[in-house]
């Protein structure tokens, strides 16, 4: 076996069982030399330490970066440590356009990529269709494996959540995160302070705010040609400015999104119609209303030189306000180098101050909010309540505040006590590193490794505070004052204004919102967006025209992209498994017709299964009311058989005379006397008239017999009544009813005659006929 090979294929290690004395003696000799070569032994460098030296001698990676110098300038000299000590070369070479460049080169759905390079620097929201098709690596496995250093658990959640992607049931990694990025809002607190104002909490505070401030002097330079409202992106931001419409989303999402990142707010989650209505035109409005008022907050020094009275940007643009703070931070400034001025005692010759004469620096607070939010059902407002706002806050009052907090020196809100609806948003500028799933073995390891060498919080915790575009992403970041922001020239008060809102910002319960993550997301925002909301802010285009020209814009996109890979792309990027074929086929029929018009029809019913279902659906009901009415009825007539049972007497109950004694006849029957319990009683024979059906004629015999016959035993029941006054049925007898049937005897009063007490002459002895029911 040759050394070289043996090398190539175990490294830089000598296997000691393999190899025979005299080429393990020279590889010893060779390990020795590449080790001193290789340089891995920094004793504050932890994460070096952990490495072989030379381990990846001869691999080459290239890597896309964008703008390096301003973005990450960290990392270039964090290469050159690694390759030092690794023996790896990383070339890294510069991206155009940091959203569509790395795309170009992975590959989309429509085109092949060039495949040039092996990993890159990306923003979040440009990932979605290379991690529908698999184009990134899944990264889930690595960070396992190296999770020693990596501490992926310390990360943010919400950042975390920014570069994963829902696929087949799991959820994917496909972009290692390092950057905290959402808009956060910073006030001149001074200025409130002097003039009686609180912090404004919801959007229509910041109008007021921005309207007061405007075209007045901010910084005391005598002329009165500053702004309300500083922020970023605004035009003139270069590549950025395709992302002034995410100002209006972030405003529009604490309107439309009140349960966390699942819910969305672009799409109808399943139908994929844009939620293009009132929180949409309200958003816009407060735009078209702050626009006039503002200026650039972040490429130019407005902010540090006073001329701002809100700031509204991605942390990274405060940095320079807060990094070296007693030097720099807000102040009259050179206007050829930027430097602060000063008077001949070295001091800086203007600052915002307190009223207790301390440097007033910007003060950081939570995104604004609203306090009212959109009825999904009705697209109506409604006040923000535990039940429409989940995920809502109370507005505190000032003496809730922490001892510590400056805000305390403010008068109160007006909003103190009520339920807001802040949704921090995750603009674009979120900064991840991806790995391309098709690159070489070998410098898919070198990549990796090095993303975790400039991530991990042995090295990040220092890293974060240098001047770059990336935000604190990690919890061990914002940890301790003295171990890193302190030394990065912050004060406390900037640290601590700075950790709570990251905290609060970036942690698991917020009620966060992500950017649109679509295939084609510069058409839905840049193209459909931008400009109509430019015309409509320039009063050339009413509210109706730049709904209708959004909305169409959104349905050309998602027709020319395809909607079912839409909707399941925009599903899985906010962390939803995708719709089932089934729900396709309900939801989406004329759009899965068109891709196979085959795959639907196993669930359209059949003919005899329709036909079952319409007679199911016919006759369940029919038949439930039918045994409703059955059961209804059984329970009335036992309640009018309970009831006549009141009236009913057994006929062996009534003792008669013998003979018995014929106290007279009715036109219905003969009249007998009889006691009944004691009491004289007197009780009719009723002889059915001779038309009624289901009768026949018997012959009764002379009152001897009949007699006889009254005493024999009957199953039959007597109705009686006592001597002493007759019930309602006793009257009815009276006046000739009869009421109880044929089977019955009813009872008079003993003392009435029948026939309303005319007393009938004695039944003729020869015969009586009466009909009796069979």
């Amino acid at each position: 076996m040759s050394l070289v090979r043996l090398l190539a294929e175990d490294t830089q290690l000598c296997p000691v069982s393999t190899l025979p004395e005299d080429v393990l003696t020279k590889c010893r000799e060779w390990q020795t030399n590449e080790e001193i070569k290789y340089d891995c032994d920094d004793e504050n460098d932890e994460y070096l330490r952990s490495f072989t030296p030379g381990q990846y001698a001869g691999v080459v990676a290239n890597y896309l970066s964008f703008n390096t110098a301003q973005s990450t300038g960290h990392f270039v000299d964090r290469a050159k440590r690694f390759e030092r000590c690794t023996g790896a070369t990383i070339n890294f070479a510069q991206a155009t356009d940091i959203a569509e460049d790395p795309i170009t080169d992975i590959g989309s759905a429509s085109s092949v990529g060039a495949e040039v390079y092996d990993a890159y620097l990306m923003i979040y929201s440009f990932t979605s269709e290379a991690s529908s098709l698999g184009l990134l690596e899944t990264l889930n496995d690595r960070v396992r494996s190296s999770n020693a250093l990596l501490k992926y658990e310390d990360i943010f959640p919400k950042v975390r959540s920014m570069g994963e992607y829902r696929k087949d049931g799991r959820t994917n990694i496909d972009l290692l995160m390092a950057d905290g990025d959402f808009f956060v809002p910073v006030v001149r607190i001074d200025l409130l302070e002097r003039d009686g104002l609180a912090l404004p909490h919801t959007w229509d505070d910041l109008v007021t705010l921005a309207r007061r401030y405007n075209g007045t002097d901010l910084n005391d330079d005598g002329v009165e040609d500053d702004f309300g409202f500083c922020l970023y992106p605004r035009t003139g931001s270069g590549f950025n400015d395709a992302w002034i419409p995410e100002l209006m989303y972030s405003t529009w999402a604490t309107t439309d999104q009140t349960r966390g990142i699942q819910e969305g707010l672009f799409f109808d989650e399943e139908t994929f119609e844009p939620r293009i209505g009132h929180g949409f035109e309200y958003a816009m409005n407060v735009w078209k209303e702050l626009w006039g008022d503002s200026a650039d907050g972040c490429i130019t020094s407005n902010f540090v030189e006073g001329r701002c009275a809100i700031g509204f940007a991605p942390p990274g643009c405060w940095k320079g306000t807060f990094v070296n703070g007693e030097e720099g931070g807000v102040a009259w400034r050179n206007k050829t180098d930027g430097s602060v001025l000063r008077d001949e005692n070295g001091e800086a010759s203007w600052r915002p101050r307190m009223k207790d004469g301390t440097y007033a620096e910007p003060y950081r607070i939570k995104p604004f909010g609203s306090l009212r939010v959109i009825d999904r059902i009705t697209d109506e407002f409604a006040e923000c309540a535990p039940e429409t706002c989940p995920k809502g806050e109370r507005i505190p009052s000032n003496s809730q505040l922490s001892p510590d907090d400056r805000a305390r020196a403010l008068v109160e809100s007006d909003h103190v006590g009520k339920l807001i609806n802040r949704v921090p948003f995750y603009w674009s500028g979120g900064y991840g590193t991806g790995i391309r799933k098709s690159a070489d073995p070998a410098a898919k390891d070198v990549m990796w490794d090095f993303f975790v060498y400039v991530n991990t919080p042995l090295t990040s915790v220092d890293d974060v505070v240098l001047p770059s575009w990336l935000d604190a992403w990690r919890y061990s970041q914002l940890s301790d004052y003295e171990r890193n922001f302190k030394g990065g020239g912050w004060s406390y008060n900037a640290w601590n204004e700075h950790q709570k809102v990251m905290h609060w910002a970036l942690g698991n319960d917020v009620n966060s919102a992500l950017t649109l993550r679509l295939p084609g997301v510069l058409s839905y925002t840049r193209d459909s967006i931008l400009g109509n909301m430019q015309e409509y802010m320039a009063d050339r285009m009413s509210m109706n025209e730049l709904q209708s020209r959004v909305r169409q814009g959104w349905e050309d996109t998602t027709a020319s992209r395809g909607k079912l890979s839409q909707v399941q792309i925009y599903r899985a990027s906010l962390g939803r498994d995708p719709l089932s074929e089934f729900d396709l086929c309900r939801l989406h029929r004329p759009e899965m017709d068109a891709r196979d018009n085959t795959v639907c029809v196993k669930y359209d019913p059949r003919s005899s299964d329709s036909t079952g279902a319409i007679l199911i659906g016919v006759l369940v009901p029919v038949l439930f009311v039918i045994t409703a009415l059955l059961l209804a009825w059984i329970y009335l007539e036992r309640r009018r058989r309970h009831s006549d049972a009141i009236w009913k007497i057994d006929k062996d109950e009534l003792k008669f005379d013998d003979p018995p004694d014929i106290a007279g006849r009715g036109t219905f029957g003969q009249v007998v006397k009889a006691e009944y319990r004691g009491t004289i009683v007197a009780v009719k024979r009723v002889i059915p008239p001779k038309d009624r059906t289901n009768r026949t004629a018997a012959t009764i015999p002379p009152p001897a017999a009949a007699a006889a016959a009254a005493k024999a035993p009957s199953s039959d029941n007597t109705a009686a009544s006592s001597g002493g006054g007759a019930s309602a049925p006793d009257q009815q007898d009276n006046n000739g009813g009869g009421a109880g049937g044929d089977h019955h005897s009813h009872a008079a009063n003993n003392n009435n005659n029948d026939e309303g007490g005319v007393e009938q002459p004695e039944p003729s002895p020869s015969r009586l006929e009466c009909v009796v029911e069979n």
